[in-house]
């Protein structure tokens, strides 16, 4: 299988925040300001944080795990699931091609990863047109919201462009 795999060199520039960090007390005076059709939660405290409030993401990326500790799968509401295969600093064909699915599909979907599902934040923000909002958390501080345009999708796709292709085993 093809995977883009994340080079120790960029990881500095990932571990910062692409936007505004939201913490827990928060959330409610943030929700109203998203549109529940046009979100994309990425991780399992993230998803979980917004079910919690009513708000059900479009897309929701999850993979069982919160700072690599096993909680379960998150009890979301979608219409649609796809499950997906996705090792720690890497992007599989597979999932890039899933979450473009699920953000194209006309019914909120989850994106079941087995392994992990941080680097899928990159490519939601790739991916996702102009005035969605991407979701995902930010270790120990929050939530770290998004709102892609086009500085956000031309400086993902060129972080994805930098990631070498490796064929891997999954």
């Amino acid at each position: 299988m093809k995977a883009h795999r994340l080079p120790d060199g960029l990881r500095a520039e990932l571990q910062s925040p692409w936007g505004p960090v939201v913490g827990e007390d928060q959330l409610d005076a943030l929700i109203p300001a998203l549109d529940r059709e046009a979100s994309i939660a990425v991780g399992d405290a993230t998803t979980a944080n917004l079910l919690r409030r009513g708000f059900i993401p479009r897309v929701q990326v999850c993979d069982s795990r919160v700072m690599r500790g096993w909680v379960g799968p998150v009890a979301g509401e979608y219409e649609s699931r796809i499950r997906v295969r996705n090792p720690a600093g890497h992007i599989t064909e597979e999932a890039y091609g899933a979450l473009i699915t699920a953000i194209r599909a006309k019914q909120r979907c989850l994106v079941e990863v087995e392994g992990e599902e941080d680097l899928l934040a990159l490519v939601a923000m790739a991916e996702a047109p102009e005035g969605w909002f991407v979701l995902y958390g930010q270790p120990r501080r929050g939530m770290v919201v998004v709102r892609v345009d086009r500085a956000i999708k031309n400086r993902a796709k060129s972080l994805l462009l930098a990631m070498p292709r490796v064929d891997i085993t999954v």
